[in-house]
């Protein structure tokens, strides 16, 4: 049962056990005030009558949430606690619900309801983790944008404020209410707290101490009684004046209803799912994000499924008492290890000391300033605002923090859903500028600087050296859509203004992994602009994607351009179509003046071609197989002739295309092994000439001048190979 539950049985001994149960009360304290702050957030105005019983659902949920982790984690001082977020659209939610008509003529029936939505928030959130960590969701949940999330953690940061005044007033922020907020009776309850919480803040920011914000608390709460006393002012006039929470005498007994659910409005629970929803979807980010923080904090790697299944589970035990979402405090977690807790029995501290206050504690809030608890909503509200309007703006372009304002006055302004769904616009088009302005053009090259794997003579190589500027080759990547397509399209019209019109253009599209249709539109444009300066355009390695996509558009049923398999056929084309207009007509060379163009010699051209011996090959048959024994190399005067590699499972790879003026099968008579290590196999009816570098020994007086002139001959002939290979590699294909 425990290995089911991802109980961890190790990592419970402290090396200072001292240390280390000190450090759990400190943390456990620290915790117990931001219960109470909690809960004053959410259960005010007449749902404050609930405040005890609040209070302690969320000390016993915050030590499940504490414990429950602490005990599932691969990382052994992994501290978690409840999340403020979660608390800061909970208590917009209550405010919302105090002032619903329906709640005032039924308080039983709104606290009832309050409780169901934080219940059903927080099982939800569990519940959400849980299938995340089935189905590896955590990837996923990554992928809202950034300025997104700045934008809406510093709305909560508004919202927080407004929920700290609110606490201290009983005032509901609004424009109608600002005149009475600045009233100076009325400002004196949230002033000073907000002034204490921004001193707290920058305490906080200057002195990293475990101690700082507890002792601050303390201090603020005994001044507080210090200053009442001066003024001879006695518990119960501080409670009836609200500047310390009053808890009404049938409150504790009116409270028990809270968990009647058909006392709940499930009206007004339906009218804020998108709210819930909202705070389900934030806390996924989260979640993922402070794991990935953890992780780079402390140089360790988190098998993320069972981090994210412990939190389902502890989410769950906290939902099912009717209490608040949790998660990773990552700063907590790398403080307290840094102060030196090393083993899990810190969190299972911490939550009994959460356990013993809210068993113990009872009327505790009573006893509490709301003041005190103001200024530790207002540290969070100001560190929100800081952080996320601020601090995160200084990793962002001008356009991103622009977002993040327009986010962060929108949800200020109209409320959250009107935010995000702003900030997922602002987002989108952002995207879609940036990546209009991606080149689409991995890389371009011209036909002189690669051509196809189609070996040539010498003649025509030099034709194709010389014309091959004309022909341009595309290689595109990414998704085409409409911004990318038109700004390559706008590249293509100044480039053809520029130069001279490109004979023949390849788009090649292995690397693109789609298209949309107006893209596939703009294409066609493109093909109208090359069609009319007399340029064939070539659409080679179309993905099943694109394929489909230029289908539904009944895109080859045009007749501008070809679409051949891969980008060799592409060039092997183009090739054929310049030789086809610059050689018309020049007809086939006999060996002799192969050899004469290879060599740049004919007397030596002559001597070689004595030694030959002219083979007549049909289509189909071999010229050598791969792993025959043969040092002869062949001069094709006429035919074609391709080079295979044969695996053992049969599979036939084509390497090669020799034509008429080339030379195949020379690197046998120059390497190691005689072997071949390859197959030649003509695929027309081809006229070769055979040279055995063995018979040159038998014409006596003459061998010496042959062999010279065979080892130049193959020596120029590596040179041209190496020449091809060099150019291939500087163009990336």
């Amino acid at each position: 049962m425990i290995e089911r539950l991802g109980i961890r049985k190790t990592g419970y001994r402290p090396d200072s056990p001292a240390t280390e149960l000190a450090l759990g009360v400190i943390c456990g304290t620290s915790y117990v005030f931001w219960a109470y702050a909690y809960a004053a957030m959410i259960f005010t105005g007449f749902l404050s009558a609930y405040l005890n019983q609040a209070t302690t659902i969320i000390l016993i949920c915050t030590a499940l949430v504490c414990v429950v982790v602490g005990i599932t984690s691969a990382f052994q001082v992994h501290v978690a606690g409840i999340d403020e977020q979660a608390v800061a659209i909970l208590a917009t939610i209550a405010i919302a619900l105090t002032g619903h008509p329906a709640a005032t003529d039924n308080p039983e029936g709104a606290a009832a309801t309050m409780f169901v939505i934080m219940a059903g928030t927080t099982l939800l959130f569990g519940l959400a983790l849980v299938l995340a960590a089935r189905f590896n969701f955590d990837q996923y949940l990554q992928w809202i944008p950034f300025p997104v999330i700045c934008g809406f953690l510093a709305g909560l940061g508004w919202l927080l404020l407004f929920a700290g005044v609110t606490t201290l007033t009983d005032i509901e922020v609004s424009p109608a209410s600002i005149a009475a907020l600045i009233e100076p009776d009325v400002a004196l309850r949230w002033l000073p707290a907000l002034a204490i919480g921004a001193v707290l803040y920058v305490l906080m920011q200057t002195w990293d101490h475990v101690l700082l914000l507890p002792s601050t608390l303390f201090a603020c709460l005994v001044g507080f009684y210090l200053i009442a006393g001066w003024d001879g002012l006695a518990l119960d006039e501080l409670r009836n004046a609200g500047w310390v929470f009053k808890i009404d005498d049938g409150g504790a007994a009116a409270a028990s209803a809270a968990f009647r659910l058909a006392e709940a409005d499930f009206g007004f629970i339906a009218s804020v799912v998108p709210e819930i929803a909202t705070i389900v979807f934030l806390l996924l980010i989260s979640t993922s994000f402070n794991l990935s923080a953890l992780e780079a904090s402390t140089r360790t790697t988190l098998p993320m499924a069972t981090e994210l299944r412990g939190h389902g589970l502890a989410n769950i035990a906290s939902g099912s008492i009717g209490g608040l979402p949790g998660l990773t405090d990552i700063v907590g977690s790398i403080m307290y290890s840094r102060l030196g807790v090393t083993s899990r029995s810190f969190m299972l501290i911490v939550g009994a000391v959460c356990v013993a206050v809210a068993v113990v504690g009872g009327g505790f809030i009573e006893f509490i300033p709301k003041i005190v608890l103001g200024a530790l909503i207002f540290v969070t509200a100001i560190q929100f605002l800081r952080d996320w309007l601020f601090t995160a703006r200084r990793s962002m372009t001008r356009i991103e923090g622009l977002a993040v304002w327009s986010i962060f006055v929108v949800i200020v302004t109209a409320g959250f859903i009107p935010g995000i769904v702003l900030g997922i616009i602002l987002s989108s088009l952002l995207f879609i500028v940036r990546y209009s302005r991606t080149s689409v053009v991995e890389s371009t090259f011209s036909l002189d600087q690669q051509g196809s794997s189609v070996d040539r003579s010498v003649h025509e190589a030099i034709f194709l050296r010389e014309f091959g500027q004309h022909v341009r080759i595309f290689n595109l990547r990414g998704f085409l859509f409409f911004g990318s397509a038109s700004l390559f399209f706008e590249s293509l019209k100044r480039d053809t203004e520029s130069e001279p019109p490109y004979s023949v253009v390849v788009f090649n599209f292995r690397r693109v992994t789609g298209i949309d249709s107006t893209a596939v539109q703009i294409f066609f444009k493109i093909l109208n602009m090359f069609d009319s300066a007399g340029t064939r355009t070539l659409f080679c390695a179309l993905t099943p994607a694109v394929h489909s996509v230029f289908a539904q558009a009944e895109g080859f049923d045009d007749d501008r351009f070809v679409i051949v398999d891969d980008l060799d056929l592409a060039l092997k084309w183009a090739e054929e179509d310049i030789l086809s207009r610059q050689l018309e007509g020049s007809g086939r060379k006999p060996v002799l003046d192969i050899m004469s163009e290879i060599v740049g010699d004919r007397e030596k051209a002559n001597r070689l071609v004595a030694v030959m011996t002219r083979m007549d090959v049909p289509a189909g048959d071999y010229l050598f197989h791969q792993g025959d024994s043969d040092t002869s190399l062949f001069i094709i005067e006429s035919g074609v002739i391709e080079v295979r590699l044969e695996s053992p499972d049969g599979r036939i790879s084509r390497l090669r295309e020799f034509r008429h003026g080339t030379v195949v099968g020379e690197m046998a008579a120059y390497s190691d092994s005689p072997m071949r290590s390859a197959s030649a196999c003509a695929v027309k009816a081809s006229v070769v000439y055979r040279l055995d570098p063995e018979s040159i020994t038998d014409l006596g007086e003459d061998a010496r001048d042959c062999q010279l002139a065979l080892h130049e001959f193959v020596a120029r002939l590596l040179a041209v190979r190496l020449s091809f290979m060099n150019r291939r590699l500087e163009v990336d294909v």
